[in-house]
């Protein structure tokens, strides 16, 4: 199964679990909301790793990612399936003064979303009588995202996912929880899990220990992928 002979399917199950996190979000119950960004994050932005250009965190919760992604010379863009979060998130960045021009929130699904769907600020316009294709980004961060996926989803997320990062573009993850737990959300993943999944459309940059939240110590691990220029089979 493709990304593209799935799309109505892919878009009635994103719907059916998108309601389950607006009852969660509606219900306070958000203990996936860390409540700020990831050390690890902040770090790399501060070393000046993160490409500039556009930059996609989907399923960005409260926002607080994008506060640290959002500069001059990056626009931020998180997505969110919950009414509810996106309001949230948008109530994020105001309160920390992010213009509108370096950061914005939109529900969409991430599996569905096209150039269409952008704010208008970074929108491309397609050429005349196109339709609106995927659109290409220059950084993804995922965090708390792929585990949140039933495993039958996760080679779908990592064909999207190569789908939306430009030819030497940087995918940013912070794997975890490195657990061997049954069920989820979230879901156990490992770092072996993501070298398979990522290895045809990515090189591995990095994976190393790194700093982590409270309650997330021990429990995840930086991943820094480069998209290739020309993927494998």
């Amino acid at each position: 199964m493709t990304v593209d002979k799935s799309k109505s399917k892919l878009a009635q199950a994103a719907a059916e679990i998108g309601s389950g996190w607006e009852k969660s979000w509606q219900l306070g119950k958000t203990s996936f909301d860390k409540g700020a960004p990831p050390p690890a994050l902040v770090k790399l932005v501060a070393e000046g790793r993160v490409p500039n250009g556009r930059a996609l965190v989907p399923g960005c919760d409260g926002g607080h990612d994008l506060t640290v992604l959002a500069s001059p010379s990056r626009f931020a863009l998180g997505l969110e399936i919950s009414p509810t979060a996106v309001i949230k998130a948008r109530g994020t960045l105001q309160s920390n003064s992010i213009p509108d021009d370096q950061a914005a929130v939109i529900e969409a699904d991430f599996f569905t979303f096209t150039e269409a769907d952008l704010p208008a600020l970074i929108a491309s316009t397609p050429a005349s009588g196109e339709p609106a294709g995927a659109p290409q980004f220059d950084a993804m961060f995922d965090y708390t995202f792929m585990c949140s996926f039933p495993p039958s989803w996760r080679r779908l997320w990592a064909t999207r996912t190569a789908e939306l990062i430009k030819p030497g573009g940087m995918l940013i993850t912070l794997m975890g929880p490195l657990t061997t737990h049954r069920g989820g959300p979230p879901y156990s993943v490992s770092v072996e899990l993501y070298r398979a999944l990522l290895k045809d459309a990515f090189d591995e940059e990095e994976v190393s220990e790194c700093e982590s939240l409270p309650r997330c110590e021990g429990l995840e691990k930086l991943g820094v992928w480069r998209r290739k220029m020309t993927a494998t089979s």
